[in-house]
């Protein structure tokens, strides 16, 4: 195959779309994520100094997130038959996929008991 045959393959399989965008919106994408777990965090520590009380939602926010990551990273490597890291990614998805869970049943748990 040509260079030219090549690209317009990817464009294809791309729908259009160049492999740079595609690798600069991954990357803000990413680092919009980490931006917004960093803030979260950052306020759920404010409240919790300051007011004695913490954003219940915020565990729950950066272990669903966690849990997306590692799943996606987990299918994406299997996909492209990386298997550098795909079992850790796997292993990290479910781990925290078990602590979105341990932290929504706790929410409604203590909803129901009035707790909050």
């Amino acid at each position: 195959m040509k260079r030219e045959e090549i690209l317009a393959k990817a464009r294809k399989e791309n729908k259009g779309a160049d492999i740079v965008e595609l690798e600069v919106q991954n990357k803000a994408r990413g680092i919009a994520g980490a931006g917004m777990l960093l803030i979260g965090a950052s306020m759920n520590l404010i409240g919790s100094l300051m007011y004695d009380r913490s954003c219940r939602l915020f565990p729950i926010m950066f272990c669903s997130y966690a849990a997306i990551q590692g799943l996606t990273q987990f299918m994406l490597g299997k996909r492209r038959g990386s298997t550098k890291l795909t079992g850790l990614w796997l292993f990290y998805g479910l781990l925290m996929t078990g602590f979105t869970v341990i932290f929504i049943y706790q929410l409604f748990r203590d909803l129901n008991a009035g707790r909050l």
